[in-house]
């Protein structure tokens, strides 16, 4: 395997929706962490962790188990999505806080799939808003 055969920094850099980001300072913090493709292996393995395609090894099980203790949780939960998010949509997150008693959800408008690397900020001051109620 070549070191370049997943391109982490690639595949963040080419996610992001809105406009003013450093591209190649972001590609190569996410590159960062791998001096070589030996160093990837979680990184390749972890989109298998959603299994739909591959239940098993997926584990989906598991992920069932969590989602039905979720029901029993009671401590407090806010889920946030972003609107354009190709991947998982807000309703996706949405049926996931029904699941939570009590679960507050926000819709976090403009940023793609990693929306913590374009909204970053407005994530963690609604994170601190929740926490100081």
């Amino acid at each position: 395997m070549s070191q370049h055969d997943l391109p982490c920094g690639r595949v963040i850099r080419r996610s992001l929706v809105t406009t003013g980001h450093d591209l190649e300072g972001v590609e190569t913090a996410y590159d960062a962490p791998f001096p070589d493709a030996r160093y990837k292996a979680g990184a390749r393995r972890f989109p298998w962790c959603i299994p739909y395609a591959q239940p098993d090894e997926g584990n989906a099980a598991d992920q069932q188990r969590c989602f039905e203790a979720l029901r029993e949780w009671r401590d407090p939960v806010n889920i946030m999505f972003s609107d354009h998010d190709p991947v998982f949509p807000p309703a996706v997150g949405q049926k996931w806080a029904k699941l939570i008693p009590g679960a507050t959800f926000d819709v976090i408008e403009g940023p793609g799939h990693f929306m913590q690397e374009e909204r970053g900020e407005e994530i963690a001051e609604k994170m601190l808003g929740y926490m100081s109620l």
